[in-house]
């Protein structure tokens, strides 16, 4: 899993680092969603809605922690982009770095994503 914050000058390279390397390339980016490679295909999510941002530190750990679990909960690529998604619109909502309400069933709740 790799992830890069960015804008569209890197989905280039992120696409052409999934075909040659197996491997899941997330690019976030920011208000416009996000996009996942792996094996060249792309898999593109929008961003979902946010309160208030607060602060923006730990949004990247959140949406690659959130990814990564739900990935490995057995999640689609796009439902885990979308878990990560959300979990990124949680703490930019909180001024601490690591949102002390962050759960599962918030997540569910955020994005209406079928987590176990």
């Amino acid at each position: 899993f790799f992830l890069i914050s960015g804008d569209d000058a890197v989905l280039p390279a992120a696409k052409a680092w999934s075909e040659k390397y197996d491997a899941l390339f997330n690019v976030t980016l920011a208000e416009k969603g996000s996009l996942t490679y792996h094996r060249g295909q792309a898999y593109r999510v929008q961003a979902g809605p946010v309160e208030q941002v607060i602060d923006t530190t730990g949004c990247g750990d959140s949406v690659m922690a959130a990814l990564v679990w739900s990935y490995l909960e057995g999640l689609s690529l796009e439902d885990s982009a979308l878990a990560g998604l959300a979990a990124g619109s949680i703490t930019i909502e909180t001024p601490e770095t690591i949102s002390p309400v962050m759960s599962a069933e918030l997540l569910r709740e955020r994005m209406g994503i079928p987590l176990k």
